[in-house]
């Protein structure tokens, strides 16, 4: 089923205008450059897609390290989903939403179960460290002090 959704971007940026790209359930709906001064101006995205019922993900990625975005009054179909999603953490930023229409295809019955930003790793982020590597001629005095406790235990019986 057809939805209008609808979001307001703010781009807080100095230098160079920033580039961000829309994205609903991993499909690209809008890739744009943020060239109007960020204090006075936003953005009012509309995208026309399809979607069942069920969970689905709205995700602004920045393509500017040195910028931030903030998406306002996201709304389906006219309803307010959410006044304020806030900003992008880095590189990318995930929101969750859920259709749920009761009396199948009525706009007007549009209900949002729930919305919640999902953190994503920054792509340009190193990878963590791997564990310490244990070496065999270190004792684990942990394992050493249970086997002493169990085999007290065995003894006492």
């Amino acid at each position: 089923m057809e939805h209008k959704l609808e979001v307001d971007v703010h781009a807080h940026w100095s230098d160079n205008p920033p580039v961000y790209r829309l994205y609903v359930n991993d499909e690209m709906f809008t890739e744009r450059t943020f060239g109007w001064p960020s204090y006075q101006i936003y953005i009012k995205e509309h995208i026309h897609c399809d979607l069942e019922t069920g969970v689905h993900t709205l995700r602004l990625e920045n393509l500017d390290l040195s910028s931030r975005f903030e998406l306002d009054n996201f709304r389906i179909n006219g309803c307010v989903v959410n006044k304020n999603l806030r900003r992008s953490n880095g590189v990318s930023a995930e929101w969750r939403f859920i259709v749920d229409l009761i009396n199948g295809n009525s706009t007007q019955n549009f209900v949002t179960v729930k919305l919640e930003q999902v953190s994503r790793p920054t792509p340009l982020a190193p990878p963590p460290p791997p564990p310490p590597l244990i070496q065999k001629s270190q004792p684990n005095l942990a394992l050493h002090q249970r086997m002493r406790d169990l085999n007290n235990r065995a003894a006492k019986k």
